[in-house]
Order: C-alpha cells, then structure tokens, then sequence
C-alpha cells in the first residue's frame, strides 16, 4: 500500500485528500489516472516531474478549476473535511481564494493590466471578508509590505505592466495570502525569474508558511527548489505518481528510476564519463501503454537487469510502501534492485 496516511502520524487527519482521481479529456482519452494524494497541515508537498506529466492538471482539479476540455470522470477530493466534488459552483466560488488559493506561474500574464494593483489584491478581502474601499486598501498596502514591495502605497496604484517580474509575482502572493486560506497551490511560481528573485520569493513563502500556517502545494520540475523548500514530494509521470516520500530520503536515495534520472538532470549530476545525463525517448506516448510500466520504455535499469523485462513489460506495478512514509511504483524496487547515493 501507498504511504498516503503520514499526516495522521501525529494525531491529525490531512487538511486534503485525494483519492483515485482520474481526469480525461473529451474525447475520453485519460490524462490523470487514479492519483492519491495528501497534504498535512502545514505541510509542504512538492509534485514534480516533467513538462506534459499532468502536475498541473492535477493542481486545477483539485479547486475544480478544469479548462472545458477536461473533466474529472472519477475520484473524491476532501479538503478540511469538506467534499469538494459535492459542492455547487456558488459553494465553490466562496471557498476558492478564502481558504484555497492558487499562484500561477507568469504573473505579468494572469494580473489584469487594465487594473491597478489594489484593486486585484483587494478582490479577495472585499469578496471573502466584505472589507469596504478604504479598509481593503489599508489592509492592501499591509499585504504588500509583508512581501518586501518598497513603497506600497505607491505600487497599489500601479498597473502589473509597471511591475517587474519578481515584483509582480510578489503581487500575486498578496492577492493569494489576502483572505488567509488554508492551503496555497503553488504552479511553478519561480518560472522565468532569475536565481536571486527565485531565492527571495521562495523565502517569502516559507515566511508566509511560519506566519500563517499555510498548507503548500508547489508545482515544479526543479528539484533544486524542491529539496530546500518541500517537506514531501511526489513524482508524477504520465498521469500517475510513481514514488512518494519524504523530500530529503527520495533526493539522497531516490528508488525509482524516473525519479533517480530527473535528480541527476536537475542537479547537473554527470554520469561516469563525465557527460550530463539525460532521459532518453519522451513520455508524450506512455499514457497509450495499456500493459506494463507506462516507464519501461524509457528505464535504463530494465536494461540493466534483463530478468526484469517480463514484468516491466506486462504488467504495470503498483504504488506500494517499502520504507516508512515511503512508496515506489517499481518491480525493481520490490525486488531490491537499487542503485546507491545519486550524489
């Protein structure tokens, strides 16, 4: 079995749970495949994995924010006790941006650039907490001084194409943190921003976290942010998550190969000649796979280990718990066929 009850480790049940969550297009093809998934509270659980994984269409169903093109066909979503899935579209609406909020990637993109600052940040507070013109922008100048905007009263009044990148991502995570949700749903929110603006958005929402014991869910494929910023990580590839765990364990001793290889490509770990490594093929084709593991054509250790090839081949294995907290989607695992250290 999966390792999906560590929240309850101390007493507590998780702030979401996610299980068997399938999501398809209309054409009925299936692009999120029984993913289980949980966060505690005050948790950060990262979900990484590669471009077209299905991170963020996971991240969308969660809140219920599916484009028109896809729909949830199966699976049931709890957050803090409550059914998402049964709630109506109005109960939805007073939920989303009062205790879940999302902050996308491109910022300068989602903010509304026909509207000032203030009023974005101040959609939230007047929506969620009935906040009046001059008390949503007190409290919106108050916002945007916690997250390190000089002159706020100032920046209220600007349009987000006045803003720089790293200023109009600090935007959004004061819309986000207006009404003071329960979780965050982080999509890459350091995409595009160089290394020194990474690092300080990534120390505000560790501030935010503290201040507010805030939930995070982080979206990325950068293992680098991952590894000092999730507390979990789970790895998806083609619609499924392939191993579970803690961050620290799986980055130090990753067990599945997908897993082992987008360390070594995110961290620039060079193989044994000296070369950098890289995942050969692509996973655009694995959710066509109806037998076998959807990785198998594409795992370096299946080649490795011939005796394998049977089972990787024909039968897709399941996510199952090997170590404490800790679950692999591997029938070398199950057969203790690791490598050592990735560092």
């Amino acid at each position: 079995m999966a390792v999906h009850d560590m929240t309850r480790v101390n007493g507590s049940a998780p702030l979401l749970e996610v299980r068997k969550l399938r999501v398809s297009l209309e054409s009925g093809k299936t692009v999120i495949d029984g993913v289980d998934l949980t966060i505690g509270r005050r948790e950060v659980v990262a979900l990484v994995g590669e471009s077209g994984s299905g991170k963020s269409v996971t991240a969308l169903a969660l809140s219920r924010l599916l484009p028109a093109a896809l729909r949830m066909t199966s699976g049931s979503i709890r957050f803090d006790g409550q059914d998402i899935v049964a709630k109506s579209d109005a109960e939805l609406n007073r939920l989303r941006g009062a205790e879940i909020s999302m902050l996308f990637q491109q910022p300068q993109v989602m903010l509304d650039p026909t509207s000032r600052v203030q009023a974005q940040v101040a959609e939230p507070l007047r929506k969620h907490r009935g906040l009046g013109r001059r008390q949503a922008f007190a409290r919106v100048v108050d916002l945007l001084r916690s997250v390190g905007i000089p002159d706020p009263a100032v920046r209220a009044r600007a349009f987000s194409y006045q803003l720089s990148g790293g200023m109009a991502q600090r935007v959004m995570i004061a819309a986000a943190m207006a009404a003071g949700p329960k979780l965050l749903i982080a999509d890459e929110p350091t995409t595009a921003l160089d290394v020194t603006v990474q690092a300080q958005i990534l120390r505000l929402l560790k501030e935010e976290r503290e201040r507010h014991d805030l939930s995070i869910l982080l979206i990325t494929h950068d293992l680098s942010i991952v590894s000092a910023f999730a507390d979990r990580m789970a790895v998806m590839y083609a619609g499924r998550i392939l191993e579970e765990g803690p961050t620290q364990e799986i980055m130090r001793r990753p067990a599945h190969p997908y897993t082992r290889a987008l360390i070594r490509c995110s961290l620039l770990v060079p193989e044994s000649d000296g070369k950098l490594m890289s995942i050969p093929g692509s996973g655009s084709q694995a959710l066509a796979i109806k037998e076998g593991c959807r990785f198998a054509p594409r795992c370096t250790l299946m080649r490795e280990y011939p005796g394998l090839r049977t089972a990787c081949c024909s039968r897709e294995p399941e996510l199952e718990q090997f170590a404490q907290h800790w679950a692999c989607r591997c029938h070398a695992t199950a057969e203790g066929l690791q490598e050592g250290d990735v560092a």
